[in-house]
């Protein structure tokens, strides 16, 4: 997870101490689902919430 992360800094983003949790926070929340989605909140530039949707497909015949 932290290996994303570096390539993002390498690339020159600002990876300030908040930047990092944020990064790894959302690439947590794609790590825990298999299908569904990851939402991201920003205002004024900043991301402010981090949801994640998961679908579970069931393989039921009646």
């Amino acid at each position: 997870m932290i290996a994303q992360c570096e390539l993002l800094r390498m690339e020159g983003l600002d990876m300030s101490d908040r930047n990092e949790t944020v990064c790894q926070e959302i690439l947590q929340a794609v790590k825990q689902i298999n299908f569904g989605e990851v939402i991201l909140t920003i205002h004024d530039s900043q991301i402010v919430q981090i949801e994640k949707r998961e679908k579970r497909r069931l393989n039921v015949k009646f």
